[in-house]
């Protein structure tokens, strides 16, 4: 791979990612977080956690703390 494309690619990944966690659409947070990109995402579950309803949260809130732990260890 082209290192200029890699880092093209990269730079446009995050910024698409920084918007999404901006806007805070629970149907679009989830689109990401259960792609290849978002599986290992903390900040992105932690958005879906916060955007899901109550009634739906528990999944995104128990990837969370597997995340975290997973990151602090």
């Amino acid at each position: 791979r082209a290192p200029a494309v890699v880092r093209l690619r990269r730079r446009l990944a995050d910024q698409l990612r920084d918007a999404l966690i901006a806007r805070g659409d629970p149907g679009l947070l989830a689109d990401w977080a259960y792609s290849p990109w978002g599986e290992d995402d903390l900040p992105v579950w932690r958005a879906l956690a916060t955007a899901l309803p109550a009634r739906q949260r528990a999944s995104a809130v128990s990837r969370v703390r597997e995340l975290d732990s997973w990151l602090r260890s």
